[in-house]
């Protein structure tokens, strides 16, 4: 098995910028660059009663998306890589 590794969202989140990527079967994907890694996460734009009537941009302050990466990392859907 492999070794599991505990991501902080902090470590995300804290004066970074989050950009799309992509769009596939119903889910942006994101990008969050810090000094030593490359995080992706899917937001499921199709859950209506999760995103509402919002309108996703291009780039966000990655708090702002704080919420799903939270969700990502909990559903093991956070990828994640050294520089």
């Amino acid at each position: 098995m492999g070794k599991t590794v505990e991501v902080k969202v902090i470590d995300i989140v804290k004066g970074t910028t989050a950009n799309l990527m992509y769009a596939e079967k119903g889910k942006l994907f994101y990008k969050v660059e810090n000094d030593t890694h490359v995080y992706i996460f899917p937001v499921d734009f199709t859950d209506i009663e999760d995103v509402g009537e919002t309108r996703f941009e291009v780039e966000y302050k990655a708090v702002t998306l704080m919420r799903y990466i939270n969700k990502a990392i909990k559903k093991d859907l956070l990828v994640f890589y050294k520089k």
